[in-house]
């Protein structure tokens, strides 16, 4: 996800539990950090969607990596064995 789609996604987040409209500032009582923690940590389990993002893509990533997957098949029957080469550097 390009850096800007999550900061406004994230502020979206911060507008909507903050009370705040756009151009309107409202006070901010505790830290995002603070709000995204798990919830038996003092936080509200607010997820925090940078690290959704890279969970996300780490997991795709490790699916298409995984030799018995047909994607993976697809993949390597239209550009060859060569592409692995590319994805191990």
């Amino acid at each position: 996800m390009p850096t800007i789609v999550w900061k406004k996604v994230v502020r979206i987040q911060r507008e909507f539990l903050w009370g705040g409209v756009r151009g309107g500032r409202k006070i901010s009582w505790v830290k995002w950090s603070v709000v995204c923690r798990e919830k038996d940590q003092g936080g509200l389990g607010v997820r925090d969607v940078r690290l959704v993002n890279l969970s996300l893509l780490t997991k795709w990533r490790w699916r298409l990596l995984q030799p018995g997957l047909p994607i993976w098949k697809v993949l390597v029957a239209k550009y060859g064995n060569h592409i692995c080469h590319h994805v191990d550097g």
